[in-house]
């Protein structure tokens, strides 16, 4: 993916390299030489002003022209080179038209002449610095004062006459040479996206550069050196030269930073990944204050001034006493309903108890109904593994921009990326040289068995035969445009082999290419690739130290390979593609890798199918995982359904009271509200995904189990001489209104997370909803018509397994352990209360005591939790503004995945960074438009422009642009003015490509620009030209092939470009790379910058710009993650207040409960920061769970709190010992028996993101919802209710007495009447 765009570059790189070539060699006969040979001695004798260092030619070599050393006085000017100086050599012209005397004569000038377009080519958009280069030209070359700087060292006779030029001296002062340089150093040459100066092997001085232009191994025809210290008798050459912001001679700002007219790029905005001092010191710390404070007063006041057992109606004179007979008296129903609707809800309940108790078989039926019919939307099934589909909002700023691209410009090629790396030396832990001559023999073997890929495809019912070449991206002709270190050499083991011994080693053969790899040379030396393109060693190597620029430095410290191989991404050859990356991946696993391990060096790779595969291998690695940990759950819920209480000699009674049936068939019920919401959704056109599979059913099945426990055990604690019936509906009467409490809170947090964009938690939303509300349906329905027939069945005495066959003697009395969940509501029971378990005793014997002891200790107990649970939220605070956001690969993917290898290789080796395009909409061209000269980076544009923002911001390093942008704009603007670029046939005047021997045929076009820019018409008829004139070495600024994807085209214009015909180019894009991005915040911040940098330049420039890259749509959901979690968060709160305070009857303990539920998310939230879990669609599904769950653990203490009548401790131990062990046991201990074994996950996302995240949301939610809201309901909980309960008395719902009855503290929260009844 890196490399694709650079691909397109082929055909416009090698022509240009061509053209730097012929202007050497053009600039060679003009005075520059050619060749070094042994020669005899030649000195430059006469050094005084008028005197000439070389005049003519005299021998024409394999470089091009060789000058005749020739130490005489200059000639006189005649007319005809005076005209030739005054128009191609101006500068010098004014310096030496008064003293008549030049060393260079007309033919002479010509040459220079047809070198002008090729010098234009590279260094014209700058014109101070193209007026600097070939100034210097003609002053080496035609200055009657040559020979006070040039001094011929050695000349061999000339095959015809006189002597050939073979060393020379040149002696330029250091300033001169400093200003040249500087005028030209920041040129960029758009098609490549780099700078001119890395044509000349990237120098980083100005000694660097001129060494490079007199080296006889390069490109000068003659050895020059460029001493650094001058003999007495030599005048250095210093000229006062124009700088690149020098009035007259102004380049842009892109390849000029320094000039005055350029401003400064402003810095990005500051990430937001961690605290920043002053939010804490503005909000955290006053908050903290705030808190601390109120919470000491508020606990003072209720030490001295309220007693939490006080009650002015009852009055008490033994706390001690009190809480002794209360939770000795424990689990008995209340008079009163928690609010109107609370009573409604009784009522409706008990009718519904009675008439399923009754009709048990209609309730199976009517929840099968049910099921059926949401479950046959699942027909419509469409599971989601696609991550834009899963992470992408299809209404999100980069969905749309990707849309837009791809329409404009068609989709990025795929790629498959292999990294060869060697191994860390025992002794010394360094890595040694990738570049070795073995290494590089195996790179050959290794593209042998590539290129040996055959895969058999059977398309419209003919089988082909599939290999590289028939899938491969190919940019020229028919050649693979592989990226590789084998492309030095055009991929031919025998050239490498051939170099080897030509230069003496194989490290010698790979350092002359790495220092030659963007110059074209003689074909014997060529180190350019098969398919004619350049190829950067930063694109093929890796693991070499940032800075590094020398083919030395690449053979010393580059420790990996890197290889690329680009594969056409048509829609026609989509499935050949697929079919030969299987291939590949199969080769590359079993034959490629053993290769590499034998060669102790470690080979890693990527396909463009990869991610794809491991994902969906990944639903299948963990399913027998997930399977245990549902397993365990089952268990233990049987288990728990049917533990006894009964001694060692009565187990056999197991038989008749297990109830291993009715917890599978509770458990199906949970599956069957999976199914059927999963249907819900089909119908409704959500599309499925495996977060659904792989969260919901432990939601559900947490809420689930909880209801199962809820009305078992109410049913249990009814009288058990009464009718069945009678007990069902007080058991429903009881346990419905707080059980419809959780699941309507629950389903609205759940339908509020579905305003969340991204679809994956919208998806998980809905379906999570419908799956609650539908397990609220069957538990009141299917489960109850369940539990009144298992029971029937224990009362007959029957066998679990064979029910038809009763027990022949009945059974002792077993008091199943019913405690896992309670309602908080107790019923009615007999007077002798039920035995209890060791977990109810620890509850009435240890935790309520220690809780709300009336003595200092319990005030000490409760002030010292408040106090701990408000540094836990205090701390959560602090830490989740630390939350990191993304999801690192190596996390989504299973731990023995081949990828893991490979992302963890691209962090440590790979040196590039993707491509971004900055797309420009709607650009007018007219010259009364500015959109053109706000674009452009060439002479005439604005200095600030988009492109040379772009440029400045590279310089600058920031917004992680790591390298100028390709302009088309730029080379368009210059092929009109180059007199070989533009070209139209004499004829007919149509377009007329040049090439030598067209002289006669075709003409310059010689265009007259309206204020140096072109009219909508010219611009209309050749742009079109433009785009189907491939880049040559005459001239290098063809469009073909380098901007084919950068404009978009249309076949109905008439000039085949969108928009065009109408005076507009409708989409174009400017070409950048980003920096080496390594971690997910890399990425998320180079998003983050680029949009930041193109709405500041859009409005600054008035320009519909947008930027865009391949990763930037899987990135969008990041940006605003954390405002999204705290959304999902802050709904669900407000909506669970408002369903509470309805349902509960009270705002206070409503807003307690919620708070409670608050603390717990943000000390998950800093849990989370602590346990390297990051901020993601994952982590926000798991957080809106996480409300939900953390409901399930406050609203039965709540819900039984307000229906208990007494002092505020009285009703809170009352509430605890009614429903505090059924919730250590339901919820706390269900879900912490399936998350452990979420541990064992192969899978880092199960370990990361499911274990850790609900371990700590078990044991925070059990925290908050067991140990801190009974506190906070005793210290500041309302009043009783008053709303009293309907009663039920042989199937007759009855009202309750209106009269108040005087109680005692005790009896009023376990009153029983003389009937047993409610």
């Amino acid at each position: 993916m890196r490399h694709r765009i650079r691909l397109e570059l082929a055909r416009s790189n090698v022509f240009f390299l061509l053209g730097l070539l012929l202007l050497c060699v053009e600039v060679g006969k003009s005075g520059g030489g050619l060749q070094l040979a042994a020669a005899q001695g030649w000195q430059t004798v006469e050094k005084q002003p008028g005197y000439c260092a070389f005049f003519g030619t005299c021998d024409f070599g394999e470089k091009g022209a060789i000058p005749c050393a020739n130490n005489t006085l200059a000639p006189p000017i005649d007319d005809a080179l005076s005209a030739k100086l005054a128009m191609y050599c101006p500068r010098l012209w004014q310096e030496i038209k008064d003293d008549g005397h030049a060393c260079c004569g007309v033919d002479e000038i010509d040459l220079l002449q047809q070198s002008v377009s090729l010098a234009s080519g590279i260094f014209g958009q700058c014109p101070a610095c193209y007026s600097n280069f070939f100034d210097m030209w003609c002053t080496i070359s035609c200055s009657p004062r040559q020979a006070e700087y040039i001094n011929v060292t050695q000349a061999i006779p000339g095959p015809y006459f006189g002597y050939s030029v073979v060393e020379a001296e040149y002696f330029f002062t250091d300033e001169y040479k400093n200003a040249v340089f500087d005028s030209c150093k920041e040129v960029k040459l758009g098609v490549t996206n780099s700078r001119a100066m890395q044509y000349f092997k990237n120098p980083r001085t100005a000694n660097d550069w001129y060494k490079f232009l007199g080296n006889v191994d390069e490109y000068s025809p003659y050895q020059i050196a460029y001493p650094d210290a001058a003999p007495d008798e030599i005048t250095p050459l210093n000229k006062t030269v124009p700088g690149c912001g020098s009035p007259g001679y102004e380049c842009s700002c892109g390849d000029c930073s320094t000039a005055d007219s350029c401003k400064e790029i402003p810095p990005p905005k500051p990430k937001d990944d961690h605290v920043r001092r002053d939010w804490m010191i503005r909000f955290v710390l006053p908050l903290a204050l705030i808190l601390v404070i109120g919470t000491i007063v508020a606990f003072v006041l209720s030490w001295k001034h309220d007693s939490i057992f006080s009650d002015p109606e009852f009055p008490s004179d033994s706390e001690s006493e009190l809480m002794s007979n209360l939770i000795s008296n424990h689990g008995h129903a209340p008079h009163f309903a928690a609010s109107r609707v609370d009573a409604a809800l009784s009522t409706w309940f008990q009718k519904q108890g009675l008439l399923i108790a009754n009709h048990r078989g209609g309730a199976l039926l009517i929840a099968a109904l049910i099921f059926i019919f949401c479950s046959a939307g699942l027909y419509r099934l469409e599971v989601e593994t696609d991550p834009e589909g899963l992470w992408t909002p299809k209404g999100s700023r980069s969905y749309i921009e990707q849309k837009e691209y791809m329409d404009s410009f068609g989709p990025f090629y795929r790629i498959e990326t292999m990294i060869i790396s060697t191994k860390e030396n025992a002794t010394s832990g360094v890595r040694p040289s990738i570049l070795t001559k073995e290494n590089v023999d195996l790179m050959f073997r290794f593209q042998k068995e590539v290129d040996g890929i055959q895969v058999d495809l059977m398309e419209d019912g003919e089988t082909r035969n599939v290999s590289l070449s028939d899938v491969c991206f190919k940019p020229i002709g028919d050649i693979c445009a592989v990226e590789s270190v084998l492309q030095y050499w055009q991929m031919d083991q025998g050239r490498w082999e051939d170099k080897v011994k030509e230069l003496g080693g194989a490290e010698k053969a790979a350092e002359f290419c790495l220092e030659h790899w963007s110059t074209a040379g003689l074909p014997r030396n060529s180190c350019m690739s098969k398919f004619l393109a350049p190829i950067e060693p930063k694109v093929v190597l890796g693991g070499y130290p940032e800075g590094t620029d020398s083919g030395s430095e690449y053979v010393n410290f580059a420790t990996a390979f890197v290889v690329s191989y680009p594969v056409d991404s048509s829609k026609e050859n989509r499935a050949a593609a697929l079919a030969w990356e299987k291939a590949f991946i199969d080769v590359t696993l079993n034959k490629l890798k053993p290769m590499a391990e034998a060669a102790n060096l470690t080979l890693s790779f990527l396909s463009e199918r990869s991610v794809q595969d491991e994902l969906e291998r990944e639903s299948y690695t963990d399913a027998t995982t997930v399977a245990l940990s549902y397993l365990a759950m089952l268990i233990y819920v049987a288990i728990a359904l049917s533990w006894t209480k009964q001694c060692p000699s009565q187990w056999l009674d197991l038989a008749v009271h297990s109830r291993i049936f009715l917890a599978l068939s509770g458990v199906l019920i949970v599956g069957c509200a999976v199914v059927g919401a999963l249907g819900l959704c089909s119908w409704f056109g959500v599309k499925a995904t495996l977060i659904i599979m792989e969260v919901i059913p432990f939601l559900v099945l947490a809420v689930g189990v909880d209801n199962m426990f809820i009305l078992a055990h109410e049913l249990e604690r009814q009288e058990n001489e009464g009718p069945l019936a009678i007990r069902m509906a007080k058991a429903l009467s009881a346990s419905g209104p707080s059980i419809t409490l959780a699941a309507t809170a629950e389903a609205l947090t759940f339908g509020l997370g579905a305003l969340v964009p991204v679809p994956a938690v919208r998806s998980f939303s809905l379906c999570a909803c419908f799956a609650i509300i539908l397990d609220f349906i069957f538990q009141v329905t299917a489960f109850a018509a369940l539990l009144v027939i298992d029971t029937a069945r224990m009362e007959s005495n029957r066998y679990e397994c064979i029910p038809c066959i009763k027990r022949p003697e009945p059974s002792p009395p077993v008091v199943p352990d019913y405690s896992i969940v309670d309602s908080g509501t107790p019923s009615q029971a007999s007077t002798e209360p039920p035995p209890k378990t060791l977990l109810q005793s620890f509850v009435s014997s240890i935790h309520i005591p220690l809780l709300l002891g009336a003595d200092t200790l319990g005030h000490i107990v409760r002030g010292g939790i408040l106090l701990l649970t408000l540094g836990m939220f205090l701390a959560g605070g602090v830490l989740s503004t630390g939350l990191s956001r993304g999801l690192e690969q190596q996390v989504a993917l299973p731990r023995d995945s081949y990828l893991q290898d490979f992302f963890n290789d691209g962090l440590e080796y790979l040196r590039v960074g993707p491509p971004v395009m900055y797309v420009v909409k709607n650009m007018h061209v007219s010259p009364n438009s500015t959109d053109i000269d706000n674009v452009c980076a060439v002479p005439g544009c604005e200095p600030n422009s988009l492109v040379s923002q772009i440029s400045l911001a590279k310089n600058a390093g920031a917004y992680h642009i790591a390298s100028p942008a390709a302009s088309w704009i730029d080379d368009f603007l210059m092929w009109l003015v180059l007199p070989k670029c533009c070209q139209r046939k004499i004829v007919d005047g149509s377009h007329c490509p040049y090439a030598p021997g067209t002289e006669l045929q075709c003409t310059a076009c010689g265009l007259e620009l309206k204020g140096n820019r072109p009219t909508v018409e010219q611009v209309q008829e050749f742009m079109p030209w433009f785009m189907e004139t491939t880049p040559s070495a005459f001239c290098a600024r063809g469009g073909a092939g380098a901007y084919d994807s950068s404009i978009q085209h249309a076949p109905s214009d008439p000039t085949e470009i969108t928009g065009l015909s109408k005076g507009l180019v409708k989409a174009s894009s400017f070409r950048a790379y980003y920096q080496p991005l390594s971690t997910q915040s890399d990425f998320i911040n180079a998003l983050t910058e680029t949009r930041s940098f193109v709405d500041d330049r859009s409005k600054e420039l008035w320009l519909d710009i947008y930027g865009y890259s391949t990763f930037h749509v899987f990135f969008e959901s990041y940006l605003n993650v954390g405002m999204q979690a705290a959304g999902v968060v802050g709904a669900a709160i407000v909506s669970g207040f408002i369903v509470g305070w309805v349902l509960l009857g009270s705002a206070p303990v409503a807003g307690l409960v919620m708070l409670c539920v608050l603390m717990t998310m943000v000390d998950l939230l800093g849990v989370m920061q602590l346990w390297g879990i990051q901020l993601n669609g994952v982590s926000i599904v798991n957080l809106t769970m996480g409300v939900g769950i953390s409901m399930e653990f406050c609203v039965h203490v709540a819900h039984s709190f307000m229906t208990l009548r007494g002092s505020r401790g009285a009703r809170v131990a009352g509430a605890l010992e009614g429903v505090g062990a059924a919730v250590i046991s339901g919820i706390t201990l269900t879900k912490f028996v399936g998350v452990i074994v979420l541990a064992f996950s192969k899978t880092q996302i199960f370990e990361v993101y499911y274990f850790r995240m609900y371990l700590g949301l078990v044991l925070l939610g059990a925290w908050h919802g067991l140990v801190v809201l009974p506190v906070l309901l005793a210290m500041f909980g309302p009043e009783p209710s008053t709303h009293r309960r309907p009663n039920v008395k042989n199937g007759i719902i009855m009202a309750e007495h209106s009269n108040k009855q005087q109680e005692s503290p005790l009896m009023s929260a376990n009153h029983v009447d003389s009937s047993g009844n409610i």
